[in-house]
């Protein structure tokens, strides 16, 4: 993940606790929205959602560091735009009367199932290298959400471990022990929509 120096960071943040200073925290804005729109992209149901969430956040970010110190500004924008897509779910369940909101999404998501290539593999590779934005999207919303985080964060991130392990508090090898995990769930899910599917299958009815 292309991120600005630690010292950087460290700097702008003093700038806009101590003096207001909103170019500062513009700079740390612009160094990482992209970043927390394309996790949140494959979080929540739209572009939209996404970036309207992705407001909220940094806004949150924003009169957080008016008033305190921040040690490890990326875990603490990963950790509210978490927050904030589970409470958006949360929100939208109570208003469809508890509907699970995130089935019905992916269940649109699949109607467009595209043929996908070998993966032989797959459990060493991003799979973000793998597949198009759309066929990424459509696996990574069949995980459970931690398991979609971590590896949203490592792969098209690109956060190191330890930055990941920052963001949702866990040891850095308990935090390897998940990624691996998620891989190979995702690997064994891409097989699963992989195995052929007879055409008498599809249309036969039982006798």
């Amino acid at each position: 993940m292309a991120r600005l120096p630690q010292e950087k960071e460290k700097f702008l943040l003093f700038r806009y606790l101590r003096f207001g200073d909103r170019l500062a925290f513009g700079e740390l804005f612009d160094a990482y929205q992209k970043h927390i729109l394309k996790f949140l992209s494959f979080k929540l149901p739209t572009e939209d959602d996404a970036a309207d969430v992705m407001s909220q956040t940094f806004m949150q970010v924003m009169e957080y560091a008016r008033t305190s110190r921040i040690e490890n500004f990326s875990a603490l924008v990963y950790k509210i735009a978490r927050n904030n897509a589970a409470t958006f779910y949360q929100r939208h369940q109570r208003e469809r009367g508890n509907v699970a909101f995130d089935d019905q999404i992916l269940s649109e998501v699949e109607k467009t199932h595209n043929v996908l290539p070998d993966i032989d593999g797959a459990e060493e590779e991003s799979p973000f290298a793998l597949f198009t934005g759309e066929q990424v999207k459509r696996y990574i919303r069949r995980l459970e959400q931690d398991d979609r985080d971590v590896i949203t964060m490592r792969f098209e991130s690109e956060m190191s471990v330890k930055e990941i392990a920052d963001v949702i508090g866990k040891t850095e090898n308990a935090t390897r022990v998940m990624i691996h995990r998620a891989l190979r769930r995702m690997r064994d899910m891409i097989y699963e929509q992989q195995s052929p599917v007879r055409t008498e299958d599809q249309g036969s009815t039982p006798e």
